[in-house]
């Protein structure tokens, strides 16, 4: 809701770029519409990473490199699992 007693300036102006960035101007423009739709669809993945295992680092992982290979091993392994669930398959040339 936008309410300016209410919400931050903060965000109002993302309530605007949301409604439109151009609508000021006369330009009705769905770019809002289509980063806010952008930024749920990555919110969702991170949170669905988290629930299945990013959250946490084991004890071993404590180094900038240890961390970087954990976080990426399992990044891999979800996108492997990502592919199964939509039974993805490689393209073959």
């Amino acid at each position: 809701m936008r309410d300016a007693r209410h919400n931050r300036p903060e965000r109002l102006r993302g309530l605007d770029l949301v409604d439109s960035p151009l609508k000021a101007c006369g330009i009705d423009d769905e770019f809002g519409r289509g980063l806010s739709n952008y930024r749920e669809t990555v919110e969702s993945c991170f949170g669905e990473l988290t629930g299945l295992g990013l959250h946490g680092l084991p004890m071993w992982v404590r180094t900038p490199r240890r961390v970087a290979l954990w976080t990426a091993g399992k990044l891999l392994i979800q996108a492997i699992k990502c592919a199964q669930r939509q039974r993805l398959t490689a393209i073959r040339q």
